[in-house]
């Protein structure tokens, strides 16, 4: 009986155990909101670089040139008839008419460059004309100076034929001086350039 009475206890002890041992349900907390700390703030000047365009006027000298005709001035034609034949070689027409077979007509012109700075040239043609005939001379060219003057001279050769007849001429101006006119010219132009530079600019700093 003892034994029965044991072992009743012993279970009796393990039950109030088991009972004791569950624990009851616990209820859930909020989570825990953590505040971060406060920063501290304050502005400092700090240095930035930067890029500025920088513009000057600037003074230089440049040569313009134009095309210009220069003054000149034309003499009267000169016209001398002489005898190239017998004894009247080299004497004027006029004075043995007659009996003068060959003759030489000789035609001059001057041209008197009137400009003081430049020199120029010109070309001059001349035109013989003998009865029904006419006779084109090749032009002359000549370089005349500043304030020069220049001589065209032009001759032709012809026989005078059975009824005495001088030839006439003709001087003329083909081709007037033409030059360029320089002048120093003095003009403004704008350079630009690119230039490094350094800025104070205000930034917050926070710690």
């Amino acid at each position: 009986m003892n034994r029965y009475y044991i072992f009743g206890m012993l279970l009796l002890i393990f039950i109030a155990g088991c009972i004791q041992t569950t624990a009851p349900p616990t209820e859930e907390k909020p989570p825990t909101t953590i505040t971060p700390p406060i920063k501290e703030c304050r502005t400092l000047p700090t240095e930035e670089p930067y890029i500025e365009e920088e513009c000057i006027n600037v003074t230089y000298v440049e040569e313009e040139c134009t095309l210009k005709e220069l003054e000149y001035i034309v003499s009267p034609v000169t016209k001398i008839d002489l005898c190239t034949s017998g004894t009247c070689t080299g004497k004027p027409i006029s004075e043995c008419f007659y009996s003068c077979t060959s003759a030489m007509t000789r035609c001059q012109m001057n041209i008197t460059n009137k400009d003081e700075k430049h020199s120029g040239t010109w070309v001059v043609g001349a035109n013989f004309g003998y009865m029904s005939a006419s006779f084109v001379k090749n032009p002359q060219t000549a370089e005349i100076p500043p304030g020069g003057t220049h001589t065209f001279d032009f001759e032709q050769m012809y026989n005078m034929g059975e009824l005495p007849t001088i030839a006439s001429c003709t001087l003329t101006v083909l081709y007037p001086a033409i030059v360029r006119d320089c002048v120093q010219v003095e003009k403004t132009r704008v350079d630009c350039k690119n230039v490094s530079k350094v800025r104070i600019v205000q930034r917050e700093v926070c710690d």
